[in-house]
This record gives C-alpha cells, structure tokens and sequence, in this order.
C-alpha cells in the first residue's frame, strides 16, 4: 500500500488565500441592495374587561344542584367538586384564592382547609337574582389583586309596588331528584309600596347518598336549611336594604376527607 504525504502550506501561501477572501467580501458589500425603510402605523384598541352575565333562567331549568352549577355555562369557567354543596370555582385553570368571589357585596373567605365551605355555598341558585363573571385581572373596584377574575353574585332584588297601597307577593317552588331521593321546596312571600317592601325567603334542600346501577356515592348526602328576611326602603338618593338570614348545612360530606367532614 503506497501513502501519499500531506500537503504542505507555507504562511505566504495562507496569507494569500486571507487576503483574496477579504477582497472579494468587501466587493460583495459593495454591491448589496439596500431596501427601502418600511414603517408600520396602527392604532391600539383598548377594551375594558366585560362581565359575563349568566343566564339564571337557563341554569335553573337544567336542575343545578348548587349555586356553583349556575357558572358551567361561563366562558372560562369550570367548577371542582369536593362533595356534593362545594363547588369550587376555577377561572382560566385558576382557583382558590385567586377567584375573588363576592356575595352581594361581601368578600368572603372559606374558613376550611380545601374550600369545604366555598363561597358559593352561601346563596342558593333559586336565590340569586343575578350572577356575573369576570375571566382576567378583574378591575380594581372588584377586587383586582385576584389574577384569576371575579365572580358577583347577588341576591334577588327587593320588590316593590306600583302605588301607596301594600301589595302582596310570593312564590312557590319544589323540585325532586331520583338519583339520591333529594327534594327542595322554596317559599318567597312578602308585601310591598312603590317605596317599602318587606320579604320572607325560605328554602331546605335534602338530599340522600347519590345512586347509581352500581351501589351508592359515599358522603355525598346533604341538607340545607336558609331564612331571610329583607327589608327594603326608598330614599331620595336610591335604597337602603337590610336582609336578617341563618344558613345552616347539616351532613353536607366533604368527600376529599377520608372522615367526610361535615359542613357547618
């Protein structure tokens, strides 16, 4: 086998190849084409975060089992079960304390580790008069520390008459639910001027161990018992409105706990 020696470079010889190189880039920069400067203008729409209105109509002709149930129809939103009454809401994957939740203009914060009394467990679906979301920074007059968003919830609104006279007015509701014997009456009566009104709510809610071909949901049994009484008087510059309420929840199992911890 016959090995053919390497070749060999003199220093001249690379400085020659250098120097040819540099040449012929500085000739190519020379003859670049220089494209014209292009600018770009356009005005910046600034939209103010909107509120989503939820339709309580819809929500409540679906049969939500809860107040929390009222937001799976939001953009945006979804809601986490820990049980049967704790509907945990999430806003753009979101939750907890990043959710600021305002109930009729309260803030409130759960007392319970895991959010086993929730926010919205403290107004019922047939007792809300309106309920908003807010998926973003929420703006300042909402709370706009909570980087998830708001949600508002309020309770119906005081009802008045049309003239001097004290008008009556009321409503009855029930529903039942076969998959856990569950049943819920609601009882709204009051009496009303165009400036005063006074109004009773009343509402309970009970509900068995969730049912299924296969056996039963443990600790997913609940009962719910709420009285109000909202006094409501018109002034010169709107309304002063005073509501007089008990909430009680009775063997609403948390089921996150291996104990099933009640709600009280």
């Amino acid at each position: 086998m016959k090995f053919v020696p390497a070749m060999k470079f003199s220093r001249n010889n690379l400085l020659l190849v250098l120097a040819a190189t540099l040449s012929a880039a500085a000739q190519a920069a020379d003859e670049a084409v220089v494209l014209p400067e292009v600018k770009v203008t356009a005005s910046r729409e600034i939209k103010a975060q909107s509120a989503y209105a939820v339709d309580l109509q819809s929500g409540r002709s679906s049969s939500a089992r809860d107040s929390a149930s009222m937001l799976e129809s939001a953009p945006g939103a979804a809601v986490t079960r820990n049980g049967s009454q704790t509907g945990i809401v999430q806003l753009r994957g979101l939750g907890g304390d990043r959710v600021n939740i305002q109930i009729d203009g309260m803030h409130i914060t759960p007392a319970c580790p895991n959010h086993m009394d929730p926010p919205m467990h403290y107004i019922t679906a047939d007792g809300m008069g309106s309920l908003e979301v807010i998926a973003g920074i929420a703006p300042v007059s909402q709370g706009g520390d909570s980087i998830a968003g708001a949600v508002i919830a309020n309770s119906v609104a005081a009802q008045f008459g049309s003239g001097d006279s004290m008008e009556v007015f009321g409503k009855v509701g029930a529903s039942y639910s076969g998959a856990n014997d569950g049943s819920a009456l609601l009882l709204r009566a009051g009496t009303a001027n165009e400036r005063s009104s006074i109004a009773y709510t009343g509402e309970k809610q009970i509900g068995k161990d969730l049912k299924f071909p296969g056996g039963t949901v443990k600790d997913s049994g609940y009962e719910l018992l709420k009285h109000d009484l909202a006094l409501a008087q018109k002034t010169s510059d709107g309304m002063l409105r005073v509501d007089l309420g008990r909430h009680e929840s009775k063997k609403c199992r948390h089921t996150g706990t291996a104990d099933g911890h009640d709600q009280g």
